[in-house]
Order: structure tokens, then sequence, then C-alpha cells
């Protein structure tokens, strides 16, 4: 399961990792590096079988909350630990990269 441990990613495979920690799932994400990446993902039309999306969207997240302004290998980078079975990658990458300019230009969307 991923999910972030104290705000830094991790996958958790027991129990003992997050022991006293803040844990946060995909349930829990806000504030404005959620909102941006969620606005990006619906604009960019990201998600098709959802099965990969809560571990993007985590990703994305722990990504831009350490690094505001990625550059594309960098966005592979922390992408790369996310398999996405329909193979919507560009869009996934067109996504952060919006949400990126979005909060480090505090451009609003609709």
């Amino acid at each position: 399961m991923k999910l972030m441990i104290n705000g830094q990613e991790r996958v958790l495979e027991g129990v003992d990792p997050a022991a006293g920690r803040k844990v946060t799932t995909i349930e829990g994400v806000s504030g404005p590096v959620a909102r941006a990446v969620q606005g990006a993902w619906i604009r960019n039309s990201v998600p098709q079988c959802g099965y990969c999306q809560s571990g993007q969207i985590m990703s994305a997240i722990a990504l831009l909350s350490e690094n505001v302004r990625p550059s594309a290998e960098e966005i592979e980078s922390a992408m790369s630990g996310n398999l996405c079975r329909c193979g919507t990658y560009p869009r996934i990458k067109a996504a952060i990269a919006e949400a990126s300019s979005v909060l480090a230009n505090g451009v609003r969307h609709g």
C-alpha cells in the first residue's frame, strides 16, 4: 500500500513502520498540493481503469511537496515505482507538470 508517513512517501509492507506516526492514505490527502494534483489529473483526463491511480497520485503529491518545480527527469524518477496497465504515462507526466506550474505560479483553474 502506498501512503505517506510523516509527510514522506512510503510503501507499507507491515504496520510497524507506521507505529506512532502520522499516516496519510489517498482518502486523506488535502491541501494546496493535493488540490493542484487532483485538478490537473481531471483536466488531463489521466484515469482510465483506475488500477494505479491512488499510487500515482500519492507519488505525485509526495514529489511536488518536496520539489515544486521538478524537471522531466525528476518526474520520471519519482513516478518509476508505479505501473499503469493502461499506459497513461504521458498524461500522468503532463498532469504533474501542470500541477507544478499551478503551484509555482499560483495559477487557478476553473
